[in-house]
Formats: C-alpha cells, sequence, structure tokens
C-alpha cells in the first residue's frame, strides 16, 4: 500500500470494503438461485416418480379380443354407409384401463394406416374405465370412406401408452 500525502483524496473503496460487497452479492445470487434449483429438481423429479409409477403399473396391463364377438373379437362392414368397426376388448391385466383408440390397417391398393378415435358412447374414460376382467365394445368414429380389405387392427389405450393389441387378419 502506498502513501498518501495530506490532503489527496482517497479514490475507491478499500480492499475490505470491496471484498465484503463482493461475497455479500454472491450470497444473495447464491440464495436466489437455490430456491430455483430446489422447485426446478423437485418438478423434475416428481414427474420422473410419475412417469416411472406409469410404467410400473402398466407392467401390469393386458388386453386381448374377446373372441366370442364378431370374428375373433372384430366386426366390420366397409361397404355399409357409414362403415362399420367395431372390436370387443377384454382387459386381462389388473389395472383400469382408458383412452382408447383404433387404428386400422386397410390395403387398397397399397397398405395405409388410419387412426380412429372410438366413439364417444362406446369410450372408456379415467372416471368409468374398463377393469380388469371386463370386456367391452369400442366402435370406431369413422368420418370417411374406408374402402379396402381389413388387413390388421391395433387398439390402444392412453392408461399404458406402450400396451398394444395387434391382430393381423
Amino acid at each position: 500500500m502506498t502513501q498518501r500525502g495530506c490532503g489527496q483524496a482517497r479514490k475507491g473503496l478499500s480492499e475490505m470494503l470491496s471484498a465484503i460487497l463482493l461475497i455479500g452479492m454472491a450470497a444473495g445470487a447464491a440464495l436466489l438461485l437455490s430456491g430455483w434449483a430446489e422447485s426446478f429438481i423437485r418438478q423434475t423429479a416428481g414427474n420422473g416418480n410419475q412417469q416411472v409409477a406409469q410404467e410400473l403399473a402398466c407392467r401390469n396391463a393386458g388386453l386381448s379380443l374377446d373372441s366370442g364377438f364378431g370374428n375373433a373379437g372384430i366386426s366390420w362392414d366397409f361397404a355399409a354407409d357409414p362403415d362399420v368397426l367395431e372390436v370387443q376388448v377384454l382387459n386381462t391385466g389388473s389395472i383400469d384401463l382408458y383412452g382408447f383408440s383404433i387404428i386400422a390397417v386397410i390395403d387398397n391398393q397399397g397398405l395405409a394406416s388410419q387412426l380412429l378415435a372410438v366413439e364417444q358412447g362406446y369410450q372408456k374414460t379415467l372416471q368409468e374405465p374398463l377393469k380388469p376382467g371386463r370386456s367391452a365394445v369400442l366402435k370406431a368414429a369413422i368420418t370417411e370412406d374406408l374402402a379396402g380389405a381389413l388387413k390388421e387392427i391395433i387398439v390402444a389405450s392412453s392408461a399404458c401408452p406402450s400396451l398394444r393389441l395387434r391382430k393381423q387378419l
């Protein structure tokens, strides 16, 4: 440190005061970041735990066609107006299933897949799911002509996105 003569003004802050201010700003920034980081980690871990819980529950999910209905569980008439496609599914697992959709693979001079919603009166919901051991008819909401030969049906449930029931015809 250099000596100053009498009458010279001090410029800037002392080293001690600078260090204290720097430490205070760093502590304040850390405090702000820690609050944000904590809520981010909790939210991220919560989403991960929910997804893991769903995947574990879906290990106990099962779905099959009820062979006593239509042609091995499937009934369709693409010559009708409007077209008709129904499947009767049986919940063979141990968890509730709901939010069904149907994919129809049709051969009309080439294979084409058609994602079909289930008509409202036939859809299973979270409030009224397909219970284990029960069966239900799912009627596709067909809004266009599905001319061609039905080759495959795939039934999916939003309760277990990895669960797929496939039936080739």
